[in-house]
């Protein structure tokens, strides 16, 4: 006998395909990170390089409500910059960025391959350190659907399981898109540091649609990322506010929040950090209360780790099944031999 729980979890698959196949304009939205400073590639390609060391790499996993393992993200990059003492401050940017987004136990993915490149330029003026970066990705896309578990009419009419429009070749489609960013910093006697970023990805709208009769367009998407790095006087302890606004197409997402940083060993670069955010979303112009989310993060060494948990705000939190999303990275970054801390313009930390 057929389950009544696979026969929930094929009805599942077919709605969110036929919404897919239906006749009409369709729209799509990204993926979101809630430690996006782990990813800031993914933020703005002006940010990529943009580190004190020389080479990272990074490894990301987020689970978008963990009791139901509806949506899970994986991300790994790795980014260099290089020229520095070539340009007496000024470098390259460069990193290569894999993420793979999978819904539904696999039913439908998004797999992604980045190719990062920003080039910085340091000026100073009246004891101010400034910085300014330009930057560009270029994306291949791949969205996938996999409906080897669905279940079409056929099974009920006569026991043969058959999709009747497997010949439409439905079940991938390939794009490639392109973003373009710009970010400014400021650097005032190393005891406060402030970014301020701007970028906009998917410019050309590509068509995501698996089929030629409907149009499934990925918006275009305009980021906007503020973040700053206070420290207390007198004390080891940082203060660093970040805010994060998106808006793509009629959605928009703003992520507030304040991280504070205990500083063991500022020479081995040994730090603890605790923080807090709060994420506002709004769909056609009304804005609602989404998540709060609680962060640790830890510095030691060449290692950075980050822990968060977004506790949900919304009316999905009367399901059980929807109350939070766990979130976790690790990077690991390192400096050539030939290439001291003293040589570098100090990046903030965020």
């Amino acid at each position: 006998m057929f389950s009544k729980l696979n026969l929930k979890y094929s009805i599942s698959i077919l709605v969110l395909f036929f919404l897919t196949l239906k006749n009409e304009v369709l729209y799509s939205q990204d993926f979101h990170l809630s430690q996006y400073w782990s990813a800031p590639m993914n933020i703005n390609p002006a940010l990529t390089g943009l580190f004190n060391q020389n080479l990272r790499f990074t490894l990301n996993y987020r689970s978008q409500w963990l009791q139901t393992q509806t949506y899970n993200t994986y991300l790994a990059s790795v980014e260099t910059n290089i020229g520095r003492k070539k340009f007496e401050g000024n470098f390259i940017g460069l990193g290569l960025n894999f993420f793979q987004e999978i819904e539904n136990n696999g039913s439908f993915s998004n797999t992604a391959l980045n190719l990062s490149a920003a080039y910085l330029i340091n000026f100073k003026k009246r004891k101010i350190n400034h910085g300014l970066s330009l930057g560009f990705t270029f994306s291949y896309l791949s969205k996938q659907i996999n409906l080897k578990n669905a279940v079409f009419g056929s099974f009920f009419e006569n026991q043969i399981n058959e999709d009747p429009i497997i010949f439409n070749n439905y079940n991938r489609k390939n794009i490639f898109d392109v973003a373009l960013g710009a970010n400014y910093l400021i650097s005032i006697k190393e005891k406060i540091k402030l970014s301020l970023g701007i970028s906009a990805s998917h410019i050309a709208n590509p068509d995501i649609s698996f089929t030629n009769f409907g149009e499934d367009t990925l918006y275009r998407k305009i980021n906007s990322n503020i973040s700053a790095d206070f420290k207390l006087a007198k004390t080891k302890f940082s203060l660093i506010p970040m805010l994060l606004i998106q808006f793509q197409g009629p959605f928009s997402e703003i992520n507030i929040g304040t991280y504070t940083r205990f500083t063991i060993n500022d020479r081995k670069n040994i730090a603890s950090y605790l923080g807090v955010q709060y994420r506002l979303v709004s769909g056609f112009e009304k804005w609602n209360s989404d998540a709060i989310i609680f962060g640790f993060r830890q510095e030691y060494k060449a290692l950075d780790f980050g822990l968060s948990y977004d506790f949900t705000l919304s009316n999905l939190r009367k399901n059980k099944s929807f109350i939070g999303s766990p979130e976790i990275y690790l990077s690991y970054a390192f400096s050539f031999k030939n290439q001291k801390y003293s040589q570098m313009s100090q990046c903030p930390k965020f």
